[in-house]
């Protein structure tokens, strides 16, 4: 399927490639954006393809592109972001056609950002990590995935990278698959910088997610009343 980059070249020499895609908790999706608020990205250019659905993200009164590209000169990135679930039939191609492009800009590397769907979740969610080429050793402080699986354009990524031999790294947080999760995100974002020497303040978005996720918590207490007491009203009447 066609599937085209349109984007001017980064001004950074051998970027570093962040994506973050709609998965698990949408954890890629919130940290890609919330980095390209955070660190003054300039979009440079987008992903298009006749086969995506004909969507388009408006923010400020702006109408922008499903899969949009950003350059952080300052940090030495290039940071990939869509608030969108790419179609199945166009999961390879999408993949395939950000590993060429890689190439052609000689991007160091490529970060994937990813949940994890983890029952049990402590206070702060932990994040672990596979690289591309099983040799490669893992940067200090990040758990190994031993088993498990990588959805949508980050696995297409991944694979394409260990069989054409570029640098890549998965990580993914704990996280809560049933709705977004800010803090998994938050974990990402820490990771991501403690791994790269870049600083990133991610009090709002912890703000921000506790509160979400205080409010979900509280619906989901309620739905259960609710339930509750609708089985005690059958049980009442038979």
């Amino acid at each position: 399927m066609e599937v085209r980059i349109v984007s001017k070249k980064p001004k950074t020499k051998a970027p570093i490639i962040i994506e973050g895609f709609p998965g698990v908790g949408l954890v890629g999706s919130i940290a890609s954006k919330y980095l390209t608020q955070k660190l003054d990205a300039k979009q440079i250019g987008h992903i298009e393809s006749p086969h995506l659905p004909p969507l388009s993200f408006i923010q400020d009164g702006d109408v922008y592109n499903p899969i949009r590209i950003y350059d952080v000169p300052s940090k030495g990135w290039v940071i990939i972001s869509s608030e969108f679930p790419v179609p199945a039939t166009l999961i390879h191609d999408v993949g395939e056609a950000i590993v060429k492009w890689a190439k052609e800009i000689n991007a160091s590397r490529i970060v994937c950002l990813e949940g994890i769907n983890s029952p049990n979740i402590a206070e702060e969610p932990r994040v672990f990590g596979i690289d591309a080429n099983i040799k490669t050793k893992l940067p200090s402080g990040l758990e190994p995935v031993k088993t498990g699986y990588i959805l949508g354009v980050s696995a297409a990524i991944m694979l394409a990278c260990k069989y054409k031999k570029i640098k890549a790294l998965c990580l993914m947080a704990e996280s809560h698959s049933n709705y977004p999760d800010g803090l998994a995100a938050v974990a990402l974002i820490k990771k991501l910088g403690s791994l790269f020497k870049v600083n990133v303040d991610v009090k709002p978005l912890v703000a921000e997610a506790e509160e979400f996720e205080k409010k979900i918590k509280d619906l989901i207490g309620k739905a259960k009343e609710v339930k509750h007491e609708s089985d005690e009203s059958r049980n009442m009447y038979g």
